[in-house]
């Protein structure tokens, strides 16, 4: 009545491509020619989800993107994707310079 069920490891070859979501490229050796040519890693449906729960874990809260996610346990959530984002923020903040503890005078104006 329906056909036949897709199989979800072809759905994941199918949902990349279709969505032209390239995430790599490998050398393979022609079968005909022998020569390397390269060929298209597309995205998984796995790597698709982990793109969006990286990206939304920045706009969120832990607990809205563990529903987002469909997460049984914040944990997961805070394991993959906030850890992610606190390394990063620390790397941003190692990386501004440092201020002195009192502001800057202005620099004094030239007379004309």
């Amino acid at each position: 009545m329906f056909g036949k069920p897709i199989e979800p490891s072809r759905l994941k070859l199918n949902l990349g491509k279709a969505a032209k979501v390239k995430v790599d490229e490998t050398s393979v050796k022609d079968t005909k020619t022998g020569k390397a040519k390269r060929k298209s890693v597309w995205a998984s449906a796995h790597d698709l989800r982990r793109s969006f729960g990286f990206r939304w874990a920045r706009r969120v809260m832990p607990m809205v993107l563990k529903e987002l996610m469909r997460h049984e346990s914040v944990a997961t959530t805070e394991k993959f994707y906030v850890g992610i984002n606190a390394q990063r923020t620390a790397k941003f903040l190692r990386e501004v310079p440092s201020t002195p503890d009192q502001p800057q005078s202005r620099p004094k104006r030239r007379s004309i």
